[in-house]
């Protein structure tokens, strides 16, 4: 992707491929510095993915441990605060749309799987922002009820990249259930195409 700055390949990548974007940040983030360091950093709060903290860890310097150290902070505030389920509901209930995206991180990155079917709630939410932290916190669940609301979403342009994503490693649960989601009638060649692509 020559000829793009970092955040414009990030967007690009978001956009078109998103279950590529982690491991480009990792890659970048080896010898990222200065505006690209702030621009990973910010994509990775954004992101809200904990499994970030270790590579954090390890590169972290004098020369940016600052930096580094507010986004490794806001990771590890994401993990303390996903262990609390009254935490967890104060925000999926909260009427700020910036709170309900937190929340969808804390589920995110919560054990309790009994919690995280939560994010159904979110998936209804009217704010798009919301229902895509939502969509990117189910990646690789087994539930059912979760796994039906994410096929649904294939049929939506705006969240197919995004469902894609997060029904990779769904296992035997996903794939089943995504046969029989080819089999629906009324469904538009799109769909089916999206479908087909994930088995």
């Amino acid at each position: 992707m020559k000829g793009y700055n970092l955040q414009e390949q990030i967007s690009i990548i978001e956009l078109s491929k998103p279950w590529q974007l982690k491991g480009f940040i990792a890659e970048k983030l080896v010898n990222a510095e200065g505006d690209n360091l702030a621009v990973l950093l910010s994509k990775i709060e954004d992101l809200g993915d904990v499994d970030f903290v270790e590579s954090l860890e390890r590169i972290s310097n004098n020369h940016n441990k600052e930096q580094v150290g507010k986004t490794i902070t806001y990771l590890k505030q994401i993990i303390e605060d996903s262990a609390n389920p009254e935490k967890i509901n104060q925000f999926l209930t909260s009427k700020d749309f910036d709170e309900r995206i937190y929340a969808a991180k804390l589920l995110c990155a919560t054990r309790k799987n009994e919690i995280k079917n939560s994010l159904t709630f979110l998936f209804r939410d009217l704010v798009p922002a919301v229902k895509i932290q939502a969509i990117r916190a189910a990646k690789g669940s087994r539930s059912k009820e979760l796994i039906t609301f994410l096929i649904d979403f294939l049929d939506k342009d705006q969240y197919a990249p995004y469902a894609h994503t997060a029904l990779i490693n769904t296992g035997e649960t996903g794939l089943e259930m995504l046969e029989l989601a080819l089999q629906r009638t009324n469904t538009s060649a799109k769909f089916k195409e999206r479908i087909l692509r994930l088995i």
